[in-house]
């Protein structure tokens, strides 16, 4: 067999080289003794010891000894991006000895007894015993090009005659083999398990302190009050996760079905499941959903890809084309999608050119998650991204919250504990109050409370149509300080419609053509067979809308398949005659080129000339034509169209003279375009793309009342960007925007038109048409444009000249670093040094401004200048956006990532790059062989997309929204049913609520209970007495209600600039505990003062029922338990709306019931006898009320102007951030 030592190009699911995901490999082997121990410390601790090491994998090691990796049994990984993992390494009989599958660019070695392999997220990687590393497995086996190339080969020697048993004999790959290693086509692997889902979540550390301490309270006969908070954080835990869990699992069915599918095998046709289909395997491509990605060897078909675009789009496949001398044929699945069936796409019609006998045949090229949609499975079930609890931040700040509240705690306990010696108390007492104590600083009712505020906050966006994938990720949307928009069906819709024609005749523009029945013939021509349209089941015409509507404005129809007629008027004084045009081949769309194509004949011409019809982007399709014919206005009219937001594809013709079928049957669109030579431009199909009625409100909400930052990242091309840009008002009209392009992309281009409407979704072209020479819609000529300024991508200084000097626009000024010569001009000199790096930062990118109604050339330092001062945003390219990442001096990437508006141009990886540099990760690159990080800006950014395009930036960012499309959302932790961005407000909104309203919860239920612990040891000092349990688990229903009912008040009605605070462990909040305190202590000292003063008191009993200082103790506490109530309602005051219904009912409920018991006396229940309380006389009923009401003024004073006060203290003290610092 042939070996083939070929790099696989592929990268990783997560956007990044192999290379880089990994940091480090470090290998172990267990200790017997040690891993015994470990096994003991799980079962003494109830479990502790195994949560605390799903956490910290590290935690774990002393169990183990370090060694080689070649002998390892556990393999310790450090991930890029501070992730650590514990995986262990499975062995598996090597059935082959050259794993040619195996091999990438000639280095590896494979050759062992046993293949010894890891999976970490979901992706397999091999031990290299040559390297002494593991590597990636190969989405594909790296011989597979190999195999492509001789079965296309096998396929042409039969149609010559020979026998099948040359096509893709068994004798040629090892299908065990590469069975063994790959697994099967399916993706059990990645499906969601709801037990693990529910398990993950209820492993939550502040869950898991929970769980101890609801034990210790069963122990203590809290059983009404265990059982209801277990009951409540089990169902809540089993109804959020359930929800998620039915979503994913949606997916997965959707995706993950099977079927029986006909392989060729022994040259002959067997039908087995998709199941056990490997890379390799050749089957028939029958009509239904494709299970595998695979890629075409014979015939044709027709595919519908929504699932990939989010949007309805058929696609026409066709087989991939091999040279004579590639033996290689350097095919991946990800450059050639015009031959390639993804997995999960429907193939809704199968055909082959030559015999509707023959099969379509297809080869296996990759199964199971390492396909198209096995990918869009990893995202959801193991990002990388995902650090996980043990790098959540906010678990040191709550454990530092509850840290003080444990100090405080104590300090109560030894207080009370220093009197409570002298009554009594046994040391079984003494010891239970001490884990009385520590529970106390961790309440036992806060887990219940912030499940049920995140249970209502997922509840309240389902009913409005917003699904939360990740609910771990609301804490980060609330800190949203970077939202970024997707074009094409997130802002604008998805679906574009024509709007008209503007033909292009002897090498000028006829004007805007909204009638078919004005345009050239060829220009008809054009429009009914270069187009994305297939005839299906003989009767439907299945593809683009917008080809729809060209198709039948022309009057074209189907004969059949690869004919289509329609009629065409050869001559003015004479009516129209059908003409039918035979499709001799297609090009199918290719990104790498941004065009395709068509090869026809016309029944009415010379039939040894063919007519090649291509469309694309225009300025590629500018490349391909002759001297003369291009307008001269072209670009003008680009520019003018594109600013406007309208898309446009250009439109051109060639000739092919004496082609066969046979060269036809090999040529790519480049062949074929080489043979044409230059062609003649035909018009600009014009295609209208309307903005969202809901887009602009959303992001002036954003900017305006959020104060949040705008951002566009799109593929479209930045004239149609920009323009969008400013009619959703991310870039003002009028603004001056930096346009950074590569030097390769960089075209003069004119004035922009002063008679631009600010409205896009309203616009329509004036309807007087263009006139020969015209330069603007409105037919009024236009100013040239300004001579291009010289940059240092551009300027060579010639020989024997000292050194270039850079002319700046008037307007232009650098302070220190201007000389104004003698013939008026500005120039700017720079150091040698400075002028050196400039050159060679800038080097391969040009500047211009564009101003709204002007475009103008920069300087690169001048421009670079603005943008980093903030007077100017920025708009770069794909191109420029690589280009700059592939500079050795990131200075340009940092600068321009701070106040940049529009990414244009950019690819699915390039997207997922932004959001790396905009968030506080960076980006990692391996650049010349050489590790290297830009540090991000540290920023909390969303990122709103609908398409597989969009699938790496939906990861990548912190928090990813995917809009209208459900397969979107395979790698979003929030995704909305509906087509539009509206939804982004209302997402922050709610996020902003939950997250305030969780800070909220846990300083309330630490407040509760540090008022508590001040009377129950109080309570010790005086007499050494406590509370029963009826009376504790009163109080606590009390306070868990509260805090329950306060959880679910809606979110605030718009946003505001404002941000909630990230941390709860600040010293404005350890102030406040102090404060309250102290107001409880002196609140209680004073009632028991007015108890001791009354002649009746002859003493405490010192027995918890009929106790006068338990009765007077009491109602206190019960009463005191609206005072957190009220600090709750100022915490979240600014991002909730008022006081809802249920609040207020529940509130007064408990405020007439502490009245009764604080004011009236217990002896209006005495019916029931439930609390067993003293008997008190009126007298010290009507002294403690006022006492009660000095504490509610003083708590009512005294804590709101501590707020104030330290609110305009940090406003006099900014806090410098990290990052900023």
């Amino acid at each position: 067999m042939e070996k083939l030592e070929l790099q696989d190009s592929s990268q990783n699911q997560h956007g990044l080289a192999d290379n880089t995901v990994v940091q480090k490999w470090s290998g172990y082997t267990t200790k017997g003794w040690a891993l015994a121990i470990y096994r003991l410390l799980v079962v003494l601790t109830g479990g502790l010891v195994w949560v605390i090491t799903q956490y910290r994998p590290q935690t774990c090691l002393w169990t183990m000894q370090k060694c080689s990796l070649s002998k390892a049994t556990y393999v310790y990984v450090k991930l890029i991006n501070g992730r650590q993992e514990l995986l262990k390494v499975q062995e598996m009989p090597s059935l082959c000895r050259s794993h040619s599958y195996l091999q990438q660019s000639g280095s590896g070695d494979f050759r062992t007894p046993t293949v010894r392999v890891v999976h970490l997220l979901l992706v397999v990687y091999v031990y290299d015993l040559h390297l002494d590393t593991f590597k990636k497995l190969p989405d594909m086996p790296a011989n597979l090009p190999v195999q492509i190339y001789n079965a296309c080969k096998a396929l042409r020697l039969i149609e010559q005659g020979a026998d099948w048993s040359i096509f893709n004999p068994p004798a040629s790959w090892q299908r065990r083999e590469v069975a063994q290693l790959y697994g099967n086509n399916d993706m059990q692997t990645g499906r969601p398990n709801f037990s693990k889902m529910v398990g993950a979540l209820l492993i939550y550390p502040l869950y898991v302190v929970q769980y101890y301490e609801l034990a210790y309270k069963f122990y203590e006969r809290f059983y009404q009050l265990a059982s209801c908070l277990i009951f409540i954080i089990i169902q809540s835990g089993f109804l959020s996760t359930y929800a998620l869990y039915q979503k994913r699992i949606h997916l997965f069915q959707s995706l993950g079905q099977k079927r029986v599918v006909p392989i060729v095998h022994f040259s002959r046709i067997r039908a087995i499941s998709s199941r056990w289909l490997v890379p390799g395997d050749v089957i028939v491509v029958l009509p239904g959903k494709a299970t595998c990605d695979m890629v075409l060897l014979q015939g044709n078909c027709l595919v519908e890809e929504s699932v990939l675009s989010g949007e309805a789009a058929q696609v026409r496949k066709s087989s991939f084309v091999t040279h004579e001398g590639e033996r290689s044929g350097a095919y991946h699945p990800e450059t050639h999608h015009s031959c390639t069936v993804h997995a999960g796409t429907f193939v809704q019609q199968v055909w082959t050119g030559d015999s509707a006998d023959d099969e379509v045949l297809a080869m296996v090229v990759r199964t199971g998650l390492r396909s198209t949609m096995g990918n869009m499975l990893q995202q959801i079930v193991a990002p990388l991204h995902d650090m996980g609890i043990s790098h959540d931040p906010f678990i040191p700040d709550m454990c530092r919250f509850f840290g003080f509240s444990l100090v405080l705690q104590v300090l109560l306990f030894l207080i009370g504990l220093s009197g409570g010696w002298h009554h009594a108390q046994s040391r079984t007492e003494v010891v239970q109050r001490a884990l009385d104590t520590v529970i106390a600083a961790i309440p036992v009712g806060t887990s219940t409370v912030i499940i049920c505020a995140l249970g209502a906050c997922t509840q309240k966006l389902r009913l409005k149509g917003i699904d939360v994938l990740n609910p771990s990720k609301l804490k980060a949307a609330a800190d949203v300080s970077v939202v970024c928009f997707d074009k094409t069906g997130t802002l604008t819709g998805s679906v574009p419609e024509l709007h008209g024609m503007l033909p292009v005749e002897e090498g000028q523009f006829l004007g805007m053509q909204c009638m078919a029945m004005r345009w050239p013939n060829r220009l008809k021509q054009a429009a009914a067979v270069c187009n994305s349209l297939t005839l299906i089941n003989k009767s439907q015409v299945v593809g683009d809308a917008a080809d729809k509507q060209a198709f039948k404005a022309v009057e074209a129809r189907f004969v059949e398949r690869n004919l289509v007629s329609l009629p065409l008027r050869l001559k003015w004084d004479r009516p129209a005659s059908l003409t039918k045009l035979q499709v001799l081949k297609r090009f199918e769309f290719e990104s790498r080129l941004m065009r395709s194509g068509v090869v026809a004949v016309d029944s009415e011409e010379d039939p040894n000339t063919a007519l090649l019809f291509v469309r694309g982007a225009p300025a590629k399709v500018e490349e391909l034509i002759r001297g003369g014919v291009l307008p001269a206005d072209y670009h003008q009219v680009l520019v003018e169209y594109a600013a406007q937001s309208f898309r446009l594809m250009a439109l051109a013709v060639g000739e092919l003279q004496n082609v066969t079928s046979e060269e036809l049957a090999h040529m790519t669109q480049q062949d074929a375009e080489s043979m044409a030579g230059r062609m003649d431009m035909l018009g600009l199909l014009v295609l209208s793309n309307h903005l969202h009625p809901s887009s602009k409100d959303t992001v002036t909400s954003l900017q305006d009342k959020g104060g949040i930052r705008t951002m566009m990242v799109t593929g479209d091309y930045h004239h149609t960007a920009i323009a969008v840009a400013r009619g959703v008002g991310m870039v003002p009209q009028g603004g001056q925007l930096v346009i950074i392009q590569a030097k390769s992309e960089k075209q003069v281009l004119p004035r922009m038109p002063s008679h631009i409407p600010p409205a896009l979704g309203t616009f329509r072209p004036p309807a007087k048409p263009y006139q020969p020479g015209s330069t603007s819609l409105s037919g009024s000529p236009q100013r040239a444009a300004s001579p291009l300024m010289i940059s240092f991508s551009e300027q060579a200084s010639p020989e024997g000249q000292q050194g270039p000097s850079y002319e700046l626009p008037q307007s232009s000024s650098i302070e220190g670093q201007q000389s104004l010569s003698s013939e008026g001009q500005q120039t700017l000199s720079f150091e040698g040094q400075e002028l050196e790096r400039q050159q060679r930062v800038c080097d391969g990118l040009a500047f211009m401004v564009d101003s709204g109604n002007d475009f103008e050339d920069w300087d690169p330092h001048h421009a670079l200048t603005n943008i980093a001062q903030g007077t100017a945003q920025c708009c770069v390219t794909g191109p420029a956006f690589e280009h700059m990442l592939q500079q050795a001096d990131a200075s340009v990437v940092e600068t321009v990532m701070t106040n940049v508006a529009v990414f244009s141009r950019m690819r699915s990886q390039q997207k997922g790059q932004v959001m790396d540099l905009l968030g506080s990760r960076g980006l990692f690159q391996n650049l010349g062989g050489q590790e290297r990080h830009i540090p991000g800006l540290g920023k909390t950014c969303m990122y709103c997309g609908d398409g597989i395009n969009d699938l790496v930036a939906l990861a990548s960012a912190d928090v990813g929204m995917a809009v209208g499309s459900s397969h979107a959302s395979a790698a979003a932790s929030v995704s909305d049913r509906h087509s539009s961005v509206a939804g982004v407000v209302t997402v922050l909104r709610e996020a902003r609520s939950s997250h305030v309203i969780k800070l909220a919860v846990i300083k309330y239920m630490v407040v509760y209970e540090l008022l508590l612990s001040v009377a129950v040891n109080l309570l010790l000092f005086v007499d050494g007495s406590r509370y029963s349990v009826i009376q504790r688990s009163t109080l606590d229903f009390v306070a868990i209600s509260l805090g329950v009912v306060a959880s679910l008040r809606p979110a605030a009605a718009e946003l505001i600039p404002a941000r909630p605070p990230q941390q709860i462990s600040s010293c404005k909040n350890f102030v406040l505990l102090l404060e309250s305190v102290a107001i409880s202590v002196a609140f209680h000292c004073g009632c028991l003062a007015v108890l001791y003063h009354e002649p009746w008191f002859s003493g405490s009993t010192s027995e918890n029922e009929q106790n006068p200082v338990v009765s007077a103790v009491w109602p206190v506490s019960l009463a005191q338990i609206l005072t957190p109530a009220y600090s709750f309602s100022v915490d979240v005051g600014a991002f909730c709306q008022k006081v809802s219904r249920p609040e207020i009912l529940l509130n007064a409920t408990y405020l007439v019931f502490s009245f009764l018991c604080a004011f009236v006396g217990p002896s209006w229940f005495d019916a029931a006898n439930l609390f067993k309380f003293y008997h008190f006389k009126f007298s010290y009923t009507y002294k403690s009320d006022l006492v009660g009401w000095c504490f509610l003024v003083v708590f009512l004073t005294v804590l709101p102007l501590t707020r104030k006060l330290w609110d305009r203290y940090e406003q006099r003290v900014p806090r410098i951030s990290p990052v900023s610092a």
